[in-house]
């Protein structure tokens, strides 16, 4: 008995000394290191947190600053800060960061900005951080992604007056931000203007003076010969009913008209919009890249 009891108290002096000391949990015998209680050593193997979906992870009571647990909801760990569970972000990018990706498969981490409705509590982070800003999904569990399909991106306003329509901005989806607010939408537009066209007046020049040769012929000795049609230069009438032979002295000659046609046309357009022409919106040069959002 006396035995026994001396056995009792060597296990329980050994478990005590135990529970306060480094602890190394190693593959190749070595010790823990001076600055860890824990040290977990290994080049084939790794090491299992506690895993869990978020409604077990919100249910825990009073968590510990700094507690760390592995949620299967989104695969991702998180640590309690003290007031939220918090995710582990990656790259030092905050949820809720946009940025362009040049790839075709969205990383691990983030969203595709397509307007998606989401989970709040599986997006918690992100939720946290754009809100329903880009619409409130079904009001109490879901929310809207930003859909930056085809769009460009624009700073927002901030009473600056840069964007003089941002009172006029909508929302993208039900109860998300409208007006000079992050995720609000604007549709395409031109700044109003027109192009008038006005010639000036002009005229022709006279160069239209001129005279036509008769068929008949006056010979040397002045006898004039005008087929019928001729023209009359005396003017009545306008021309010769017949053949006519007139007597006279001179020399051999061709008649012709008298000078005439002397005008000019004043030429006045009137003003007119041109027609319209061009493509189906105004845009810049462009290459196509997918917008991610942190989560």
């Amino acid at each position: 008995m006396k035995n026994i009891k001396l056995i009792i108290i060597a296990i329980t002096l050994i478990a005590s000394y135990s529970l306060t000391a480094q602890v190394a949990v190693t593959t190749d015998g070595s010790s823990a290191d001076a600055s860890a209680m824990l040290d977990v050593k290994s080049t084939d193997k790794g090491m299992l947190l506690p895993s869990m979906t978020a409604t077990q992870r919100n249910a825990i009571s009073s968590p510990a600053i700094g507690l760390l647990v592995f949620v299967t909801d989104d695969n991702n760990f998180y640590f309690y800060n003290g007031a939220a569970w918090t995710q582990f972000s990656g790259g030092g990018n905050p949820a809720g960061t946009i940025v362009a990706f040049g790839g075709t498969t969205v990383p691990d981490g983030w969203l595709l900005c397509d307007g998606s409705e989401v989970s709040r509590t599986v997006y918690p982070n992100l939720y946290n951080a754009i809100t329903a800003n880009w619409g409130a999904g079904n009001g109490t569990t879901t929310f809207h992604l930003p859909d930056l399909r085809g769009r460009f991106l624009r700073g927002t306003d901030h009473g600056a007056g840069i964007d003089p329509d941002a009172a006029s901005r909508t929302a993208q989806s039900t109860l998300g931000n409208s007006g000079d607010n992050v995720g609000s939408v604007q549709d395409d537009a031109y700044k109003n203007h027109d192009h008038s066209v006005d010639p000036p007046n002009t005229s022709t020049n006279t160069t239209g003076n001129h005279r036509h040769r008769q068929g008949g012929f006056t010979n040397g000795y002045g006898s004039q010969y005008l087929p019928a049609g001729s023209y009359n230069p005396s003017g009545s009438p306008d021309e010769f009913d017949s053949n006519i032979m007139n007597s006279g002295e001179g020399g051999e000659t061709l008649p012709y008209t008298g000078y005439v046609g002397d005008h000019s046309h004043t030429v006045n357009i009137s003003a007119f919009n041109s027609a319209s022409s061009g493509n189906n919106e105004t845009r810049p040069t462009n290459v196509y890249v997918d917008y991610i959002i942190k989560y």
